[in-house]
C-alpha cells in the first residue's frame, strides 16, 4: 500500500484557516475532491460531491496533519528468494511477529488477517507506518489526537490499512514478495457486506455503507479519518487503487470504504 506524505500535508494545508473567537481557536478540516462511487441503495447513491478549497494563504493557524503517501517499500534484495501468492507466503512465514493485536475478517471476499497496531505520533505523519507485509492488515493508533480514528465499539471511526498488492522485501521474513496484498479484493466490497473485527478480546461486526475511490492528491483525509463521522459507530478501510507509477512506485487513488457497526 499505502501509502502516505501527501494526504496529511494537504490536510495540513486544508485546516490552516482558523477563527478567533472568544480566545478559543477552532480549526476546520476543509476538504479538496472527493469522488463518490456508487454501489447499492445507501450513501453510494448520493451525487459525486466535489468541495474546493479556499485559499490558505491568509492562514494564521498552523496545526499538523496526517499525510497519505507510504514511504517506499524496502529495495528487493536479488540474493534472496521471491514468492509470488499469499498462501505461499504465509505458509512458509506464517503472521508479522507484530501483527498480535487480533483478527481482521471480511468473508465475501476470504481475508482473514493478522491485525498490527500502528502508533500515531505528534506530528500525524504516517509517512512510515506501513503494514508490516502484504497479509497484514495495520489499525492506526490516534490516541495523539482523538480528532481522527478510534478504536472498534466506542462509537469512533478506527482506520484500518493494508496492501492491494506488494512488490518488496519483506523484512521480517527476508524473502522478497511480488503479489497480491491482502485488501486485493476490496473494490469488490459492496454495500451491506460484514467486516469483523476482533482486538483486546472483544469482536465487533460491521456492515459496509459505502465504498469511494478518493484522488491521493485531493483527498479530504481529515474528514474521512475523523474519529466523528455521520455512520456513528464505524470504521473506515483504505487501500491503494487508480494508475500505478512506475517511476515514484505509488498509486494515485485509494480505496475508501466505510462500514457502520451492526448491533443485533
Amino acid at each position: 500500500m499505502v501509502p502516505l506524505r501527501r494526504w496529511w500535508a494537504l490536510q495540513t494545508r486544508g485546516t490552516r484557516i482558523a477563527t478567533v473567537a472568544a480566545g478559543v481557536v477552532f480549526v476546520l478540516l476543509v476538504g479538496l475532491a472527493v469522488s463518490l462511487v456508487a454501489d447499492g441503495g445507501t450513501a453510494e447513491d448520493s451525487p459525486a460531491v466535489t468541495v474546493s478549497a479556499p485559499s490558505t494563504r491568509t492562514a494564521s493557524v498552523d496545526v499538523p496533519g496526517p499525510t497519505h503517501t507510504a514511504e517506499p517499500l524496502p529495495t528487493e534484495d536479488p540474493d534472496l528468494p521471491t514468492l509470488k501468492t499469499l498462501r505461499d507466503f504465509v505458509k512458509a512465514h506464517g503472521d508479522p511477529p507484530s501483527a498480535n493485536l487480533g483478527r481482521f475478517k471480511i468473508p465475501r471476499i476470504g481475508v482473514d488477517a493478522p491485525i498490527g497496531e500502528r502508533t500515531v505520533a505528534s506530528d500525524l505523519n504516517l509517512q512510515r507506518l506501513n503494514p508490516f507485509g502484504p497479509s497484514d492488515v495495520s489499525w492506526y493508533n490516534f490516541a495523539v489526537d482523538p480528532r481522527f480514528g478510534g478504536d472498534i465499539g466506542q462509537g469512533k471511526n478506527p482506520v484500518f490499512a493494508a496492501h492491494v498488492d506488494y512488490a518488496a522485501l519483506v523484512p521480517y521474513a527476508q524473502v522478497n514478495y511480488r503479489g497480491e496484498g491482502v485488501f486485493r479484493d476490496i473494490n469488490l466490497l459492496k454495500a451491506g457486506d460484514l467486516i469483523e473485527v476482533t482486538m483486546h478480546g472483544e469482536t465487533v461486526r460491521y456492515k459496509v455503507v459505502w465504498k469511494r475511490q478518493v484522488a491521493e492528491a485531493e483527498g479530504d483525509w481529515g474528514t474521512i479519518f475523523s474519529s466523528s463521522v455521520p455512520e456513528g459507530d464505524a470504521i473506515t478501510l483504505i487501500t491503494c487503487s487508480g494508475d500505478f507509477n512506475t517511476v515514484t512506485r505509488e498509486y494515485d487513488s485509494r480505496t475508501v470504504i466505510r462500514g457502520q457497526r451492526v448491533t443485533s
